[in-house]
């Protein structure tokens, strides 16, 4: 029985659960920050970074979510729409049996979309370019192999009320394990594990001021999705208010002011989901040690706010100020 569940399920894992919204934020830098004693300046730095990293979560989470319709689909190049996310595509032969699925497949995915997550006016224009191949487990089907996505930016362009983010470089997930728990005849669970890294530049055009910064990450990344089955039409129906992600790992590179910086996570970020359909995407808890060249370290501390929003404690040195994570914060000229 799960062997005929685990297509569906496998399908739309991460379609349901890699959604992401940003919260609209047309602040000036520094401001929404408590009253102590750090720095606007510092305030400013972890701001502009978390508002990168947010942008970043978006871009990756979007890729993701098309790349899992396009397997859905079995790579048989139907022109899909998900959500508000809108894009064309073209796969290198693409699939006409769908019982002989042959790889890797090259998937090139055009994005022209404008939408509103919470208020937050984006767009993302550019184009990846997907690259799926899989690593037979045993004799297990191909949905229960190790599929590897390795996915090049070129020019992903995102911009927010604010600012323009341009993406180029290299990402690679690769599915380290999934599997599928039915519980009850009402109740299954899904796990998929993925090792992500990725080496790119980001160049941030804020006001009148562009410039670039490089990121290289290595994350482990582990999502949990429930499901739940009428009793009336023996249908599976998402849970996604039961779902998780968790995230451990680092990220390293060249911030804009051209100083070397890193994001470790100390302690696992977890991701649930809120409000009603389209749900929305809130850190409900971690901790990052994110250090700026030689100074102190910050502390970063993540708290889920409300069913919108992600709150960020920042503190160093017995300090603490709060803001609030998101895409659209504008940024201090010579400050980020």
């Amino acid at each position: 029985m799960k062997r005929k569940l685990y297509y569906p399920v496998a399908a739309i894992l991460f379609s349901g659960l890699l959604y992401v919204g940003c919260s609209k934020n047309l602040d000036t830098p520094g401001s929404g920050v408590s009253a102590s004693g750090i720095t606007t300046t510092d305030a400013v730095i972890v701001q502009n970074a978390e508002s990168q990293e947010a942008v970043n979560d978006k871009v990756e989470q979007s890729i993701d979510n098309t790349s899992d319709a396009v397997e859905s689909n079995k790579f048989t190049g139907t022109t899909l729409k998900s959500g508000s996310i809108g894009y064309s595509l073209a796969i290198d032969h693409p699939t006409t049996d769908t019982a002989k699925i042959t790889f890797p497949k090259v998937v090139t995915i055009v994005y022209n979309n404008s939408d509103t997550i919470n208020g937050e006016h984006t767009s993302m224009t550019g184009t990846v370019i997907i690259t799926v191949d899989t690593i037979p487990v045993g004799t297990k089907s191909y949905w229960r192999n190790h599929v590897k996505r390795t996915i090049q930016f070129q020019n992903l362009t995102v911009t927010t009320d604010s600012s323009k983010f341009v993406f180029n470089g290299t990402r690679v997930m690769y599915r380290l394990s999934s599997k599928v728990k039915q519980s009850s005849d009402l109740k299954l669970r899904a796990e998929a594990i993925d090792s992500i890294s990725s080496n790119y530049t980001l160049n941030v055009t804020s006001g009148t001021t562009s410039k670039t910064v490089t990121r290289i990450a290595h994350k482990t990344r582990d999502a949990i999705a429930h499901f739940v089955r009428a009793t009336t039409t023996s249908r599976w129906t998402s849970d996604i208010k039961s779902d998780t992600i968790k995230i451990t790992g680092a990220v390293t590179g060249v911030n804009s002011n051209g100083v070397s910086y890193s994001r470790v996570i100390t302690t696992p970020i977890v991701i649930v989901f809120k409000q009603s359909w389209p749900y929305n995407q809130v850190i409900a808890s971690g901790v990052i040690t994110y250090t700026v060249g030689t100074s102190t370290p910050f502390i970063i501390t993540y708290t889920g706010l409300d069913g919108f929003n992600t709150n960020v404690s920042i503190s160093r040195d017995g300090k603490v100020k709060l803001f609030q994570r998101r895409c659209g914060r504008k940024m201090g000229s010579g400050m980020f």
